[in-house]
């Protein structure tokens, strides 16, 4: 019963975040490629993953451990996804800083194209090579 409890809270979590970024925040309008230079250019279409494991949810037995995930859409918008926390926005860049905003939520991040690490809300990510 545990694991079908586990499966729905799962799929509930997955939906409400498909719904989530399917809408648009009219707040803050969407980067469009002759604003983004740079720093936006070199993360636009890029997955990153977090470089060390992360507290992602609860199990029956404990913590379970996984990789934080982030995605720069190449239309200005981003999505987090920390385990059972989902987010997302508009993203711009500023020099080597990223600020994400969804409303009056901000986070924040800054990538070095020298070793490729983007550093976001004080972890250190990798891009995804697919």
């Amino acid at each position: 019963m545990k694991n079908i409890v586990i499966a729905l809270a799962a799929l509930t979590v997955i939906a409400g975040g498909a719904w989530y970024f399917s809408r648009n925040d009219p707040q803050i309008p969407s980067a469009t490629n002759s604003q983004k230079a740079g720093t936006c250019d070199a993360i636009s279409g890029k997955k990153f993953l977090s470089i060390d494991r992360q507290v992602v949810g609860l199990t029956p037995s404990g913590p379970a451990e996984g990789y934080f995930f982030i995605n720069f859409g190449e239309n200005g918008k981003v999505s987090w996804n920390y385990g059972d926390a989902l987010g997302g926005g508009d993203f711009r860049c500023e020099g080597n800083e990223i600020t994400a905003r969804n409303g009056n939520y901000t986070e924040e991040g800054a990538y070095d194209p020298l070793t490729g690490i983007l550093t976001w809300e004080g972890l250190r990510y990798r891009a995804v090579v697919e």
